[in-house]
C-alpha cells in the first residue's frame, strides 16, 4: 500500500510545483506610446478670452509615468507593479516601458499619469523619476497639492499606441504652459539661469489674494491668485520675471521689501504699485524689469509690443501709455523724472533687447544672456552699486548700468536710458 500512495502523490506534487512556478514567473511587458494634450484656456495679453472649444496644444517637456495595474489572487486590481518614468518631447509625445508581474498575457490596464512637473531629461528614465526643472501645484492647507492627472487605458497588445490623452484644462495647466514657454524661450538663453532656476515651484490658487495678484518672495517660489494663470497670464510671466532676476542676482530672498521700498498711494494703508505710478528708483527698476521679461515671453524681444492693463494701453516701442479716452497718461521720453515710473524702465530694457538697430536710434541689441550676466556681476557688498546696498534706491537702473561689463557697454546702456528719459535719479559708482 505505501508504494501505491507514493506513485499517486508524486504526479500531484509535480503539478502543484509547476503551477506555483508558473504563478511566480507570470510577467508581461512592452512599450506604450502616446501624446499629452490640453486645452489652452489662457486669455490673450490684451484680455481676449480663448476660443470655444478650447484650442488643443501639446504638453511639452512634462514628466509622465506609467504603471500596469496588476491583479491579485482574488482578481482585484493592485499597484504592486513597477512605475516607469519619462519626459514628453517638443511635440508632447512619450514612449515608455511598462511591466505587469501578475499576468502572463494581455489584456491589461495601464495607469498613465501626467505630473505637470517639467524636466530637462530626454525620453525614458526607467524607474527613476527625472529631476524636476519646475513644478506646478495648488496651495492647500499645510502645503501644495500636486497638479497631476491620470488616465487608465485597457490595452490588448504589448506595444500599444494610445494616441492623444487630453488633460482637463485648469489653473495649473495654464500655469504649466506659461512657465514652460518662459523657461524654453528665455531662461535657457542664459548660461547662468539654467544652473540656478531648477527647482522653481509655481503655486496657484493662493487664498486671500485678489484676482490678479502675484508675488515672488523667494527665488524659487512664485505665488499667484486663483484664475490668474488663465485670465491674466502676463501676471504670472511678470512673477517669473522676478524669479529670473532674483536668480540672476544669485539671491535666495527677494531684495525688495513691500512696506519700505514702494511709495504709498495717497491715503493708502498699504503700498500699491502700478506701471504708471511714481516709485522709488529701486522698485521702479525691478518692477519694470519683471515686466520686460513678461513682454519678451508674450511678444518676443523684437516685436512692437502693445498690451492693455485695465483701461490703459501700453506701447513699449514708443514708451507711451494711453487711456480709453485716447489721452496720453504717460510719455516716458518727455515726462519729468521718468526713472520713477516702472513702465519707463520696461520700455528702456526692451530697447536694450530689441534688434531695431538704427530704426529707433539706439543701435543696441543685447542678448538675454548679457542682461542676466550683468545682474550676475553685482558684487557681494553693501556699498553703492553693490548687491546688498541698503535703501529705496539700491539695485536701480544706474547700478545695473555700472555693473555692465566694459565701458563701451555701459555707454550703450546710458544712451538707451537717455533716449527713454530714465537717465535721472540717484547715481551709482561709475562715471558718467
Amino acid at each position: 500500500m505505501p508504494p501505491i500512495k507514493l506513485t499517486v502523490a508524486l504526479p500531484i506534487f509535480a503539478i502543484l510545483v509547476c503551477f506555483n512556478l508558473e504563478q511566480a514567473q507570470a510577467r508581461i511587458d512592452g512599450t506604450v506610446r502616446g501624446r499629452i494634450r490640453v486645452g489652452d484656456n489662457r486669455f490673450t495679453v490684451t484680455g481676449v478670452p480663448p476660443a470655444t472649444p478650447l484650442p488643443q496644444v501639446t504638453v511639452k517637456r512634462v514628466i509622465v509615468s506609467v504603471r500596469a495595474l496588476g491583479v491579485d489572487t482574488n482578481g482585484e486590481l493592485n499597484v504592486i507593479n513597477p512605475t516607469f518614468f519619462g519626459v514628453t518631447d517638443s511635440n508632447g509625445n512619450f514612449n515608455l516601458q511598462w511591466q505587469d508581474n501578475t499576468r502572463n498575457n494581455v489584456p491589461t490596464t495601464l495607469h498613465i499619469t501626467v505630473w505637470f512637473d517639467s524636466s530637462t531629461a530626454v525620453g525614458e528614465t526607467g524607474t527613476t523619476r527625472p529631476a524636476v526643472l519646475f513644478r506646478v501645484g495648488s496651495v492647500v492647507l499645510g502645503g501644495i497639492a500636486s497638479a497631476d492627472q491620470s488616465f487608465d487605458r485597457n490595452v490588448n497588445s504589448r506595444d500599444p499606441n494610445l494616441g492623444s490623452l487630453t488633460a482637463a484644462a485648469n489653473d495649473e495647466t495654464a500655469a504649466y504652459l506659461t512657465t514652460d514657454e518662459f523657461f524654453h524661450n528665455i531662461v535657457r538663453g542664459s548660461s547662468v539661469l539654467p544652473q540656478r532656476m531648477p527647482g522653481l515651484v509655481v503655486k496657484t490658487q493662493v487664498p486671500n489674494f485678489n484676482f490678479s495678484f502675484g508675488v515672488t518672495p523667494l527665488s524659487h517660489e512664485v505665488f499667484v491668485a486663483a484664475a490668474t494663470p488663465r485670465t491674466r497670464p502676463m501676471v504670472l510671466a511678470h512673477e517669473l520675471g522676478h524669479s529670473l532676476t532674483w536668480n540672476a542676482l544669485d539671491l535666495n530672498v527677494a531684495p525688495i521689501v513691500p512696506l519700505t521700498d514702494y511709495v504709498f498711494p495717497p491715503g493708502g494703508l498699504a503700498p500699491e504699485w502700478k506701471r504708471t505710478t511714481r516709485e522709488f528708483s529701486k522698485a521702479a527698476f525691478l518692477e519694470g524689469m519683471a515686466d520686460a521679461w513678461a513682454v519678451v515671453w508674450a511678444f518676443g524681444s523684437n516685436a512692437n509690443a502693445i498690451f492693455s492693463s485695465g483701461s490703459i494701453t501700453f506701447n513699449v516701442e514708443s514708451a507711451t501709455a494711453v487711456n480709453s479716452a485716447g489721452q496720453v497718461v504717460l510719455d516716458c521720453k518727455s515726462v519729468i523724472n521718468a526713472h520713477e515710473f516702472p513702465f519707463c524702465h520696461t520700455a528702456a530694457l526692451m530697447d536694450l533687447l530689441d534688434n531695431d538697430g538704427a530704426g529707433n536710434g539706439d543701435e543696441v541689441n543685447l542678448s538675454i544672456a548679457t542682461i542676466a550676466n550683468t545682474l550676475n556681476r553685482f558684487n557681494n557688498c553693501v556699498g553703492n552699486g553693490c548687491l546688498h546696498e541698503l535703501g529705496v534706491d539700491a539695485l536701480n537702473h544706474h547700478d545695473f548700468r555700472c555693473n555692465a561689463n566694459g565701458s563701451s557697454r555701459r555707454a550703450q546702456i546710458r544712451r538707451v536710458w537717455i533716449l527713454n528719459g530714465i537717465n535721472g535719479g540717484p547715481t551709482s559708482f561709475c562715471l558718467p
